[in-house]
């Protein structure tokens, strides 16, 4: 498999997961979810019944949601600006960090949502790197040997920063014990 079949499927769960997730939630939390929807648009909800000559309990029992409405918007406002608080620090936090670490931090978060895709890219991407080494040495290898000037050029190179260039015997090591008294330096 490829690396961007693997990248896709491994979106593809991590969307599955998070709109199944969402799913939930709404189905748990129905009742609660349609009671503030009620509460938030009851001033909506209120002028339309009046405008329409709905009965006057239901226009008065909507009327009444209408003064809970400032405080499910101010709650909703300081949900809404605590969330955007804590992601943008969030974000913050991971764009400060090397691009390694913010790797391995999103392949984490996919390992524990999606642990069978995440292992298919990661095998994916090992076995890219294997292929390009081999390829890469198998290319330098062929290119040396089938031009012999090249190889006398690259062994001759080798011989020479092996043998010739590490036999510099002139290098003087300075040792200083002097605590500042002239003459009591050592050379090697």
């Amino acid at each position: 498999m490829g690396i961007l079949s693997s990248i896709g499927r491994l979106i593809k769960k991590l969307f599955e997961k998070l709109i199944d997730a969402i799913v939930q939630f709404i189905k748990k939390y129905w009742a609660v979810i349609l009671i503030l929807a009620v509460i938030w648009f009851a001033p909506v909800i209120t002028a339309y019944l009046t405008s329409a000559g709905a009965p006057n309990f239901i226009v008065a029992m909507f009327n009444g949601l209408s003064t809970i409405t400032p405080y499910l918007r101010t709650a909703a406002s300081w949900l809404y600006s605590g969330a955007r608080s804590v992601g943008s620090a969030a974000w913050t936090a991971y764009r400060s960090l090397d691009t390694g670490m913010q790797i391995g931090l999103a392949l984490g978060a996919a390992a524990m949502i999606a642990p069978d895709e995440t292992a298919d890219l990661i095998t994916d991407v090992a076995e890219l790197g294997t292929n390009l080494l081999v390829s890469a040495s198998t290319g330098v290898l062929g290119a040396l040997t089938s031009n012999t000037t090249l190889l006398a050029i690259g062994g001759g190179l080798l011989v020479y920063y092996l043998f010739i260039a590490g036999d510099d015997d002139s290098k003087e090591i300075v040792i200083d014990n002097s605590n500042g008294e002239p003459g009591s330096t050592l050379t090697a």
